[in-house]
């Protein structure tokens, strides 16, 4: 079902919508307020800021999706399974997650108040500044769950490129800042939410790195290989791309606000979710806005400019 056969349909009050599959469908912003949408299948949607609330989604099925901002204040997700969402500054307020199983979910800032987790098992969950007064967490399995935001890990370049030559990969939460890298090799490195603000990775080889998370902001990467790179959620606001090579790379949910991709090489990146704004495009070669992403103010790569905001669906 796509989201104008949804919006239809509940617009002529109707509210039943048991077992459908809503697999790839944007429905940001959209109001499914008191609709029954049990044992559905909601894989790769994205529903920033959208109103669900008092609905039932008991027993459904969720994977990489997007729900920041969400409202599901009263929801039934009884049973639920989540795998890889952001519920981040969601209002989850009196909602029914008992018997869920959440895996690799984000609820950073999220209200949980008076919520239900009784029997449910989160596992690689972060709960960081979240609202969980009067929740009930009777029987829950606790897994890798974080209530406090990770405190990044400072490290030496020299220590850095030290290990990394002696086979380590894994720099995950590092911090490292006002550093000159350019021409580095770091393929296959691991900086998931790492903070590398203002660095200076012109023409590194980051291929195939695992940055999901990361804080690049103001980075330059002009001329870098990022081929293959899993750059998930990160945030390059203001970076410099130009002529960096993001072929097969994953941006989706990725933040590239003032960020310059001149020239860039996008063949088969990933874009859903993606947020551009103020966002230079100039010449990049096989860019496509994903669906749900977020345009406003940005030149396309034919040189059109976007005033927006505009939603891709």
């Amino acid at each position: 079902m796509d989201r104008e056969e949804l919006l239809r349909r509940y617009a002529n009050r109707e509210r039943d919508f048991y077992r459908i599959d809503l697999t790839n469908v944007d429905l940001t912003g959209i109001n499914l307020s008191h609709a029954n949408f049990t044992e559905s299948n909601l894989r790769n949607i994205n529903l920033l800021n959208a109103n669900l609330s008092n609905a039932n989604f008991s027993n459904s099925g969720w994977e990489e999706s997007n729900l920041r901002g969400v409202n599901l204040r009263g929801a039934n997700l009884e049973g639920v399974v989540m795998r890889d969402i952001i519920l981040e500054n969601a209002d989850l307020t009196d909602i029914n997650l008992s018997n869920a199983e959440l895996n690799e979910v984000y609820l950073m800032g999220a209200n949980l108040t008076g919520a239900n987790l009784s029997n449910a098992s989160l596992y690689i969950v972060s709960l960081a500044s979240a609202n969980l007064e009067q929740a009930i967490f009777r029987n829950t399995t606790l897994d890798e769950v974080s209530f406090e935001p990770p405190n990044p890990r400072y490290i030496e370049v020299r220590k850095l490129l030290e290990q990394y030559a002696a086979g380590e990969r894994n720099f995950a939460g590092i911090k490292v800042n006002n550093t000159a890298l350019s021409g580095v090799d770091l393929s296959g490195i691991n900086l998931s939410k790492a903070h590398l603000m203002t660095l200076n990775l012109s023409n590194a080889n980051l291929s195939n790195a695992h940055l999901p998370g990361a804080r690049m902001l103001g980075t330059n990467l002009s001329g870098a290989n990022l081929s293959g790179a899993n750059l998930r959620n990160a945030d390059l606001s203001g970076a410099n791309l130009r002529k960096a090579n993001l072929n097969d790379a994953d941006l989706r949910d990725a933040i590239l606000s003032g960020a310059d991709l001149t020239e860039a090489d996008c063949e088969r990146t990933k874009t859903e979710n993606v947020i551009l704004v103020a966002t230079n495009l100039t010449g990049v070669k096989g860019f496509g806005s994903g669906i749900g992403a977020f345009v406003c103010k940005t030149i396309e790569p034919g040189g059109e400019f976007v005033e927006g905001p505009d939603w891709i669906e």
